[in-house]
């Protein structure tokens, strides 16, 4: 897989595009079904054009509280963190099957049907993560905006996250 993306380069996009896609092809169900995650507990906004290791470095950081976290998890840094790597994160990369093409409207249609995902996850008491990345792209996708105005709007509890640390672009 290293040979196929490259992951501190890497999009969320390509990350999906290239190991995603092609591991789950014609297996019908997504990532977090195929490999039968736990129920989420916190919903990821994120633009899949940023860099995926600062969504991954992001939802790290929400997890354990730690700022700037190290990717190697046997890093001393994680020690006595052990219990927070069982929250489970709703990242639609991974809990959508990217390999589903319907149309908007159709049953089978995955990615219409943000307002009941986000509505069992607020029944549930769960939290939502707006994940901010080194270029800032989450802040001008509409649709991020979309989703945490929602989220806003429906009382639900919203946290930033940012992956990446660097100074606002001029």
């Amino acid at each position: 897989a290293s040979r196929l993306v490259d992951i501190q380069t890497a999009t969320t996009r390509e990350v999906v595009d290239k190991l995603v896609k092609p591991y789950l092809e014609n297996k019908h169900t997504s990532f977090s079904g195929f490999f039968h995650a736990p129920r989420p507990q916190v919903h990821v906004i994120h633009s899949w054009d940023s860099k995926f290791n600062d969504l991954v470095v992001s939802i790290l950081s929400h997890a354990t509280g730690i700022p700037e976290p190290s990717l190697d998890l046997s890093h001393v840094m994680f020690r006595g963190h052990e219990k927070d790597f069982s929250k489970c994160y709703f990242v639609d990369a991974f809990c959508v099957d990217q390999n589903v093409v319907a149309a908007v409207g159709d049953q089978y249609c995955q990615t219409d049907k943000f307002d009941l995902a986000l509505d069992l996850l607020r029944r549930a008491g769960g939290e939502v993560l707006f994940v901010i990345d080194r270029d800032y792209l989450a802040l001008t996708r509409m649709w991020c905006l979309f989703e945490a105005r929602w989220a806003l709007r429906d009382g639900m509890s919203l946290e930033v996250a940012f992956g990446t640390m660097r100074p606002f672009p001029r």
